[in-house]
């Protein structure tokens, strides 16, 4: 669209009164401001891509947070939300919606997890990014694919590593290794296991999925960890992103998610240790790249 002003034809010059002149600008600038906006809400600028802004806080997330039933259709959908079937599976602390993305239906399952530690907003980008990845790279055929980015959602909120109530949940599963002390409040694992609705969400979604793999994000350590039958799963990651392995890092980790899933269950489980916890472009690249070989991996069959 092009709009030619004949400015000549506008008696605005010194000739009218102040005040009429006053208002003759204002109207124009209303005008311009009509016809310009919905140019300037499509474009896209140089370092903002529409596909990686506010990748977590997508409209389908949060009308999905709005609500309390399954979401099959949310609107019109735009390029940076993740074309998955957005489900709720659980609330936190406040009462704010858990929501998972679902893609594909093949019979192999896998869970991807970000945002345990809300201190780690790297962990629900890369996640979410991932998703968002799926719009133009399908999951493979026999793969059906379930990604929470935002699991304590109250602590992303807030930036802080706990809940709500000011618990760790990756030390508030139900694991034989759980135990009610811990090495200090940043990691305090609750009255008793399984006490927060958040860690209960996880439990039941893994109940029902029965997953060949779970991949837990999170950040800064910088390194690919596993537990249970997962060292080959971790090795085709850490290949794919040129990722350091760690088997031990270094401190226990009493009632994790890893230590319950991978060692308690024998399910497969990845912890996909990011190097930054407040993300960059650079992280972006290493946890799609990571993410994307552990579904080949599932794919071609090398687990069960």
């Amino acid at each position: 669209m092009i709009l030619i002003l004949h400015l000549e034809h506008c008696d605005i010059g010194h000739s009218m009164p102040l005040a009429t002149r006053q208002k003759n600008f204002i109207w124009l600038g209303l005008l311009l401001r009509l016809l310009l906006t919905p140019l300037l809400a499509n474009a896209q600028f140089p370092g903002h891509p529409a596909s990686e802004s506010r990748l977590w806080n997508t409209p389908t997330l949060k009308l999905a947070e709005r609500t309390s039933q399954p979401q099959r259709a949310v609107g019109r959908r735009k390029k940076s939300d993740p074309e998955g079937k957005v489900v709720i599976v659980g609330n936190t602390v406040r009462q704010t919606p858990i929501t998972a993305s679902i893609f594909g239906s093949g019979r192999k399952h896998v869970i991807i997890l970000g945002g345990i530690h809300g201190d780690e907003p790297s962990s629900a980008w890369v996640a979410n990014a991932f998703a968002v990845s799926l719009n133009r790279h399908r999951v493979p055929a026999n793969i059906t694919l379930v990604i929470m980015s935002r699991v304590n959602a109250d602590g992303l909120s807030v930036g802080t590593r706990a809940n709500w109530v000011g618990v760790d949940l990756n030390r508030n599963f139900p694991s034989k290794t759980w135990r009610p002390d811990s090495r200090g409040a940043r990691y305090y694992p609750g009255e008793k296991a399984l006490s927060e609705p958040e860690t209960v969400a996880l439990v039941e979604l893994i109940k029902q999925w029965r997953p060949a793999l779970i991949i837990s994000i999170h950040a800064p350590l910088n390194c690919i960890n596993w537990d249970g039958p997962a060292e080959d799963a971790a090795r085709a990651m850490a290949r794919a992103s040129v990722s350091r392995l760690c088997k031990d890092i270094g401190y226990k980790t009493p009632g994790s998610l890893g230590s319950y899933s991978g060692e308690d269950l024998n399910i497969p489980t990845v912890t996909l240790e990011l190097d930054d916890p407040l993300g960059s472009g650079k992280i972006r690249t290493q946890g799609l790249l990571a993410l994307r070989a552990a579904l080949k991996f599932v794919s071609l069959g090398r687990t069960d």
